[in-house]
């Protein structure tokens, strides 16, 4: 009677992992570099993004997709790696949906270049000080100051902000998987060499 064993691929990949232990922690340390390379590429793709965003004249560059970059970090561990970017808003980017205010009754975005940055509440502190317009033709609602009888519009009042998804915010899972297996597979081929 035939008898067999099964040789699956992960154990494989044990063993020629588990023969050179004394340099390679198994899966770890081969994942923190396939996570590290993976990082690396994301934060150069949000870096690139960065540069080529076109800005309104006037207004400073916020350097979103700078911040971003500068945010991505990898982790890893036996079992794999993950490429972290915990910047603010990045998820909405890329898979898009809708932002609705959580404690205000409209979403305030500056429509001038010194109000960046700047919640209505701190440009104005005084109930007095700004007034909600809105123009007879259109739904629209503005926050906005009189000066002489010189209207000035500061802020576009929105109940909310929906995007589409945007598969460019990231790099290709295919190039992200590319920029893993490069350094995991010159690590291997480097412990090999020596054994």
């Amino acid at each position: 009677m035939e008898h067999s064993v099964t040789i699956e691929g992960a154990d494989i990949v044990g063993a020629i992992l588990g023969a050179t232990a004394g340099e390679l922690k198994a899966r770890q340390r081969l994942n923190k570099v396939a996570g590290e390379g993976a990082a690396r590429l994301v934060r150069d793709h949000l870096m690139q993004r960065n540069r080529s965003v076109d800005r309104d004249p006037g207004w400073e560059p916020s350097n979103y997709w700078a911040n971003a970059a500068e945010s991505a970090y990898s982790s890893s561990d036996a079992d794999g790696a993950t490429v972290h970017i915990p910047w603010a808003g990045v998820r909405w980017h890329r898979y898009g949906g809708t932002i609705e205010p959580r404690n205000a009754k409209a979403l305030a975005i500056p429509l001038r270049p010194e109000n960046k940055g700047v919640y209505p509440s701190k440009k104005f502190p005084n109930r007095g000080d700004a007034f909600v317009y809105r123009p007879k033709s259109g739904d629209k609602a503005f926050l906005a100051t009189s000066d002489n009888g010189k209207l000035t519009l500061h802020y576009i009042l929105l109940k909310s902000v929906s995007k589409d998804p945007d598969p460019t915010v990231l790099p290709s899972d295919d190039d992200i998987l590319a920029a893993a297996v490069a350094p995991a597979q010159k690590l291997i081929n480097s412990i090999l060499s020596k054994n």
